[in-house]
């Protein structure tokens, strides 16, 4: 079955998600019959990006190799996603999958959070990814005191 994906964070996880989708593309389809489409990328330093058929993930790893941004892939042509904020990209994209793979903020622990609830018809599964440790101050997970998680 084909979903379409939107990807919202296009740092190392990101890009490690897309090296994932495409080198484990025949697995993926073989042992689980997932086949992912992704159609639109958002990151806040490197450009957005929205192709309803689908984007080549190997030619844009390839472009982010090179240190060229997510706006470099339509190579002049003109990319309305440039534009839009990553909600505004979600809302677009037609995405059944979104993951969000936002930075991780190094003093709170907490990464970037998209406000999802601004748009109400959303139909994408969104997966948000908490990359970064708990935050002892800020979670609420630690017993008071120490460093150990609660259970």
């Amino acid at each position: 079955m084909e979903y379409r994906i939107g990807i919202v964070g296009c740092g190392t996880v990101g890009q490690g998600l897309l090296e994932i989708l495409l080198k484990k593309k025949d697995y993926l389809k073989e042992k689980l019959d997932f086949e992912a489409k992704v159609v639109a990328i958002s990151d806040l330093l490197k450009g957005s990006l929205i192709i309803p058929e689908g984007i080549a993930i190997e030619r844009l790893l390839q472009l982010l190799e090179q240190g060229k941004k997510i706006d470099d892939y339509l190579a002049g042509k003109p990319n309305d996603a440039q534009r839009l904020d990553a909600l505004e990209i979600i809302e677009k994209c037609g995405a059944d999958i979104i993951a969000e793979l936002t930075y991780t903020d190094i003093k709170t622990g907490h990464h970037r959070r998209i406000d999802l609830h601004r748009h109400q018809n959303s139909r994408a599964c969104h997966k948000p990814c908490q990359k970064g440790p708990p935050n002892r101050k800020t979670c609420g997970h630690f017993q008071q005191g120490t460093s150990s998680p609660l259970l």
